[in-house]
């Protein structure tokens, strides 16, 4: 039996998946804070494979969404906290 070319069976790596996994980890950082070319930095990939994986992974974008959410959740609080309000 002939394998079908004409639509090759793509895969990610499984370290494209550690990657990711590991970039939400460091976006969350307190000395990162959500800064991408800081995180890209760390995780060893482009910024560009940051913004692939945004637009083709719905996974890795809600992660990275709701990592944002709550970065933005604790500064509120810290402000409030600062301002006394």
């Amino acid at each position: 039996m002939k394998k079908d070319l004409s639509k090759p069976d793509i895969k990610p790596y499984k370290s494209d998946n550690i990657k990711k996994e590991k970039f939400v980890e460091v976006y969350s950082r307190d000395e990162v804070r959500g800064n991408i070319s800081m995180t890209c930095d760390v995780v060893n990939i482009s910024r560009d494979t940051y913004y692939r994986w945004i637009d083709e992974d719905e996974d890795f974008r809600k992660a990275v969404y709701e990592a944002k959410l709550k970065m933005c959740d604790d500064m509120e609080q810290i402000a409030h906290i600062v301002t006394g309000k």
